[in-house]
């Protein structure tokens, strides 16, 4: 991945979250994603996210 591939990536996701946009969001995730939130609950695996 180029740096501008990855920056494109941080920003379609930043911008997903914002717009409350979840499909978007999904949609540059990984199936096998980690995500931290900043009170440090932790959601495993794509499922989880959606949820």
């Amino acid at each position: 991945m180029t740096r501008d591939q990855a920056v494109d990536l941080i920003r379609s996701y930043m911008t997903a979250w914002i717009q409350h946009d979840r499909e978007r969001l999904l949609s540059v995730l990984c199936t096998d994603v980690t995500v931290i939130e900043c009170d440090g609950t932790t959601y495993t695996g794509i499922d989880q996210v959606r949820l």
